[in-house]
């Protein structure tokens, strides 16, 4: 009865211990994983800012481009144009 005991005993700390190792590499494999997915989530955000920085650029040069050409379809007059009659308009009150 008392080796019974005796082996029911360290059968539950081997139990215990083994389940305490377990533990360990599982939570030793979720930190782990939680790093690489810590770097992976890192990295999408950090190309996805350059992706969007990229697109913004292009975005942005398609829409100089598209003012650009209605500023001449329409006629209207530039910053260049305004600057040029100012320029004249000043010399011709110099002149006067």
């Amino acid at each position: 009865m008392e080796r019974s005991l005796e082996q029911l005993v360290f059968g539950a700390l081997g139990a215990a211990l083994l389940a305490r190792e377990k533990l360990e590499q599982t939570g030793g494999q979720l930190q782990d994983w939680q790093r690489e997915a810590q770097q992976r989530g890192e990295a999408f955000f950090a190309q996805a800012l350059e992706r969007g920085s990229a697109e913004r650029d292009a975005l942005k040069g398609s829409l100089r481009q598209l003012v650009a050409e209605l500023v001449d379809e329409l006629g209207l007059a530039t910053r260049e144009d305004l600057q040029r009659l100012e320029e004249r308009l000043l010399a011709a009150r110099r002149d006067a």
